[in-house]
């Protein structure tokens, strides 16, 4: 689906300029999209089953003597988007979205109609009218729709989604497409988060699921770009997904089946010399043990073997070339919501050894900080602080090694380098670590590895550094 009319919301653009707190509405919003998704997976589409469903729904509310209005209320509810039950979900919130609009304009009068002209009433009017123009459209948001919502929830809770007999499942995926704008993304993922925590308490046999990557639920917890709860509250409802060697090669042995009805296999197109294993294994300590990165080698080294019978070790290799620069490319996008072109400050790390710590870096390396004047504004979040922090601080080596350490840890938490904490202790990157990696582990006398994936976009030096 694609929420892109929120953002383009002449009313919710001018309460979001006036800081109203917009949460609540996001939350009664994905209330709304998830109990219509799940009663339409309960009644299939069928006329004649949400027929019998609104029946024995309206039945629990009106046995004996007794009736209750307020379950009354909340079924008529239903009822009344039960012919729109079949529409797209973005049509079904747009509704919503035009019903605060019409509640908004019937209280705010005057002053709405002003943005709707597009003029700017905050510079023409008092600090005291600005504060009774947020309460009241605080107040409308708290009572649109919440209380018939909040019975409904229960309603159908007891008396239709009681059981685990029926399973219903909605899955989530592609969060970090366009399907919102940037301006409001973060407010209505943190919001859907606790939407689903509130399911997950009330319904027994519905299961909601949302694949979210790392960047986007950091962006999310951040708490600077949005009112979302912090994370440890919601660190129950989290699964991180990881996989091992022997399930990405299972993975790719049956994409090899499937595009080869189903003649080949990794063991029948590997070289043996060296074995298969080392091969599969040398593509494998270049990823993140991750789909993504292993679908994406095994396309370079693919089209390296057109004509060729067998995949060798030195064509690997010569995929990696590509694949590498791929790499990199690849991370500053999935992280560049998140800390802007990384690209350009990775540059220090050319021709550099593998195995080195903060002693073998020196400040020439990050010149450009200094130098260019732009430099700086590549660069967002975290590492646009650090950046600055350094740049506009007294230049000693003290605060250099600060910066550093603040540096590799963003460059730790996104996989470009990993640490060797003891001798003894193997090199962890973000995805198999032993313990939390922080900045004041770098200001420590550690070991710091460029990650494989790199080694060649980057031209590291093997050896070991002396």
């Amino acid at each position: 689906m694609s929420l892109t009319f929120l953002s383009n919301s002449t009313i919710l653009n001018y309460l979001r300029s006036e800081n109203v707190n917009l949460n609540f509405f996001y939350k009664l919003l994905w209330k709304h999209v998830f109990i219509v998704e799940i009663i339409k997976l309960f009644i299939t589409e069928s006329e004649t089953k949400k027929t019998g469903f609104f029946q024995r729904l309206w039945e629990s509310v009106t046995t004996g003597s007794k009736s209750d209005e307020a379950k009354k209320r909340a079924i008529d509810y239903a009822r009344t988007w039960s012919d729109e039950f079949w529409l797209k979900t973005e049509y079904r919130i747009k509704s919503i979205e035009s019903d605060l609009e019409t509640k908004i304009a019937n209280e705010l009068g005057i002053e709405f109609k002003a943005v709707k002209i597009g003029g700017e009433i905050s510079s023409s009017t008092s600090e005291k009218t600005i504060f009774d123009v947020k309460t009241k459209a605080e107040t409308i948001i708290s009572q649109l729709q919440a209380n018939d919502l909040t019975t409904l929830l229960d309603l159908l809770s007891e008396h239709i989604f009681n059981g685990i007999q029926r399973k219903f499942y909605i899955v989530i995926d592609d969060l970090d497409k366009e399907w919102v704008s940037r301006q409001v993304v973060y407010d209505l993922i943190a919001s859907m988060i606790e939407v689903i925590k509130e399911f997950q308490t009330k319904f027994k046999g519905v299961k909601i699921i949302i694949s979210l990557r790392e960047n986007l639920q950091m962006k999310v917890f951040s708490g600077t770009s949005h009112r979302g709860g912090q994370r440890e509250k919601f660190s129950p409802l989290f699964l991180d997904l990881n996989w091992k060697e022997k399930e990405l090669r299972m993975m790719i042995d049956l994409r090899i089946q499937n595009s080869t009805n189903k003649e080949l296999k990794l063991d029948k197109i590997f070289d043996k010399k060296p074995s298969e294993n080392f091969i599969f294994s040398y593509i494998v300590e270049r990823t993140f043990l991750r789909p993504r990165d292993i679908i994406s080698f095994f396309n370079r080294i693919f089209d390296m073997t057109i004509e060729k019978s067998l995949i060798q070790l030195n064509l690997v290799k010569q995929a990696e070339i590509k694949y590498s620069i791929e790499r990199l490319n690849a991370i500053e996008d999935e992280w560049s919501e998140n800390y802007g072109e990384i690209t350009k400050i990775t540059s220090f790390f050319h021709n550099m050894y593998d195995g080195f710590n903060l002693r073998n870096i020196k400040e020439d390396g990050f010149a450009e900080l200094l130098v260019e004047i732009d430099f700086i504004n590549y660069f967002k979040g975290d590492l646009y602080d650090s950046c600055q922090k350094w740049k506009t601080a007294k230049s000693d080596n003290l605060n250099f090694r600060v910066f550093l350490s603040e540096i590799l840890e963003i460059l730790y938490r996104i996989g470009i380098i990993g640490v060797k904490r003891k001798p003894t202790t193997p090199v962890e990157y973000y995805y198999n670590e032993l313990s939390p990696c922080n900045k004041s582990d770098f200001l420590g006398d550690i070991k710091i590895y460029i990650h494989k994936a790199f080694h060649s976009v980057l031209r590291i030096n093997t050896r070991p550094y002396e």
